[in-house]
């Protein structure tokens, strides 16, 4: 899937992500490739994420799109990564729609992997109206050693979760 990225996989920190725009897609997966946008401190690095700050008057995630400022998960062969994980903002001032599964979940997830050290990433969104449907989720979370981030939601008008 196409990406935006500014991820460390070395020392240092991952860079920002800033996205401004009338309507913004990012839809599906391929070769375990998510579309999307990540700012993430990968296996083995040592860091912190960046901020993926995007504002439009629409956004959609569809069929495993993903925003994602992550920990990585340690490998067999390499360790988790050290650092805490960016923070998302999304401010929509129209629909903001997560749908589908494609191998992945569409999704906006700030993490900390297992076998990972550092808190997860907060995330931020304001929008007109929110859909969270078919498997779509919006999640802050750890698996590894630290804690997870928060969740803000702010939404004008309507929310649909099914």
């Amino acid at each position: 899937g196409g990406q935006l990225e500014a991820s460390t996989y070395g020392t240092g920190n991952a860079g920002n992500i800033n996205i401004n725009a009338n309507s913004i897609t990012f839809s599906g997966a391929i070769n375990q490739r998510t579309s999307g946008v990540l700012s993430n401190v990968e296996n083995g690095a040592n860091g912190t994420g960046g901020i993926i700050d995007i504002r439009a008057d629409s956004l959609s995630l569809t069929d495993g799109g993903q925003i994602q400022t992550i920990v990585r998960d340690a490998s067999d062969t390499t360790s988790g990564g050290n650092g805490n994980a960016g923070k998302v903002i999304i401010d929509i001032r129209g629909s903001f729609d997560v749908s589908g599964v494609n191998g992945y979940s569409s999704a906006v997830l700030t993490y900390v992997g297992s076998g990972a050290k550092g808190n997860g990433g907060d995330i931020d969104l304001k929008t007109r109206s929110l859909s969270l449907t078919d498997g779509g989720n919006i999640t802050a979370s750890t698996y590894g050693q630290g804690d997870a981030g928060n969740v803000t939601v702010e939404i004008a008008e309507t929310a649909t979760f099914t």
